[in-house]
């Protein structure tokens, strides 16, 4: 890759892969509200859900007795991450048409590194729409985003409306975002938000050296990556 090429990503989010996957193999209605569900702690709890069933109110992680007290005729079907995750794979084979350089991200989702790929499509607005239409024909929900740093792309991706953030304005960008937008261990969040700390911005303000001591290195490690402070290959 040519020294003079900045960095950019772009960060695949799909927040209905399972039950996309599903209605897909034609084993769940796309026309009713349908959900996936795991046991957690002996308890069974919905692990993902369709556009139908998020519009009645229902979320990740909810009881599923709590559910069908609600909705009784929700269609229910136990969670296949194994299969999920190969559909995951065989999507980022299938993103190689925009560049050689793709790996799975965290959450269920794919990064790719379109450095020096996106003239090849027109610019980086119509590869992020070529690309996005043709997952959507699939029968696929995504969201994607472009940036200069992995984590902005991801924090996009995941907790924005934004879908091309411009180089040079990640910090501004992220002040807006909770911190979950970093990548953060739930624990670390909750510990954060104890302590009243609860948008990036309220961490950029603070003296580093103090939140290191207090929360170890991981928050202020992302923080920089995000940032194009500290290098994060996909």
């Amino acid at each position: 890759m040519s020294a003079h090429l900045k960095p950019r990503y772009l960060a695949l989010h799909f927040p209905r892969l399972p039950t996309d996957r599903l209605q897909r193999l034609r084993r769940a209605s796309s026309d009713e509200a349908v959900v996936t569900i795991n046991k957690y702690k002996s308890a069974w709890r919905l692990a993902a859900i369709n556009k139908h069933a998020q519009m009645l109110g229902l979320q990740p992680g909810l009881p599923l007795a709590d559910a069908r007290a609600r909705f009784p005729q929700l269609q229910v079907i136990e969670a296949e991450p194994q299969h999920d995750h190969a559909l995951l794979e065989n999507i980022a084979d299938w993103c190689l048409r925009y560049t050689p350089l793709t790996a799975l991200s965290e959450s269920g989702g794919i990064m790719l590194d379109i450095t020096g790929c996106a003239h090849l499509f027109g610019g980086e607005v119509e590869l992020r729409a070529d690309l996005c239409q043709r997952l959507k024909r699939q029968g696929l929900a995504v969201k994607a985003a472009i940036a200069s740093t992995v984590g902005v792309a991801w924090a996009a991706a995941h907790h924005s409306r934004y879908s091309l953030v411009p180089e040079g304005r990640e910090a501004e960008f992220l002040s807006e975002l909770p911190l979950a937008a970093l990548r953060l261990p739930q624990n670390m969040l909750d510990a954060l938000e104890r302590v009243g700390l609860r948008s990036i911005a309220d961490v950029q303000s603070r003296p580093r050296a103090p939140l290191t001591a207090r929360f170890g290195p991981e928050l202020l490690t992302r923080l920089g990556q995000a940032l194009g402070e500290l290098q994060e290959p996909i």
